[in-house]
């Protein structure tokens, strides 16, 4: 996760000092954090891995990082929020100090490992056969892929700019990644035969 990042440290600086409407813009990290959970364990389940542990890591730029309470705290939160609802292990991680990660930002990251339920075959992309039907599901908006173009997008729209849902567009982009487990293990549970899951279509 590092563009999510980019787009709060962008309005931050826009800011300027100047309050958000309705929370502190470091709590935004929450929901970025929880996408991080979320792109590692709805890559697991595209082949019908259940996920059961899960490590974060975090690369800094320095130990100044950690002076900022809110960011740090906003983003502990929303993994530890991203692994409840995943019902995986929160198993700890690493914090590296890099230098090719420019203030103020941190790149968010992590490792995962689960298991192919009894009775189930990993749903390899090869499995795939003439005449499977395609469920599509819904997802919480753009999620985290291609978000670079949006992120400049709302630049250049302005931060404070309303979409026609009234939810203001950083609102949006900001809106957590869906968690896709629950959904995939009800259907695994209820012998539905899956080919293949693939969780990039609905981040478009």
């Amino acid at each position: 996760m590092g563009t999510k990042n980019a787009l709060i440290e962008e309005l931050i600086k826009a800011l300027a000092g100047d309050p958000w409407p309705g929370q502190d813009p470091y709590r935004y990290y929450f929901n970025v954090a929880k996408c991080g959970v979320a792109m590692i364990v709805n890559d697991l389940i595209t082949l019908g891995i259940m996920p059961m542990g899960i490590v974060q890591i975090l690369a800094l730029f320095s130990p100044k990082w950690h002076e900022n309470i809110a960011r740090k705290e906003a983003i502990l939160q929303g993994w530890t929020a991203g692994c409840l609802e995943a019902e995986v292990h929160y198993s700890g991680g690493e914090t590296a100090e890099l230098n090719t990660v420019l203030p103020p930002h941190v790149i968010i990251d992590g490792a995962c490992w689960g298991f192919v339920p009894e009775g189930v075959e990993p749903t390899m992309p090869s499995s795939i056969r003439p005449g499977d039907e395609i469920v599509l599901v819904g997802s919480t908006g753009i999620h985290s892929n291609g978000l670079t173009g949006a992120r400049k997008m709302c630049a250049d729209l302005g931060y404070n700019y309303v979409l026609s849902d009234d939810r203001l567009l950083v609102d949006a982009l900001l809106t957590p990644t869906a968690i896709y487990v629950a959904a995939l293990e009800a259907c695994l549970l209820a012998g539905l035969q899956i080919r293949h899951s693939i969780d990039r279509l609905a981040a478009g």
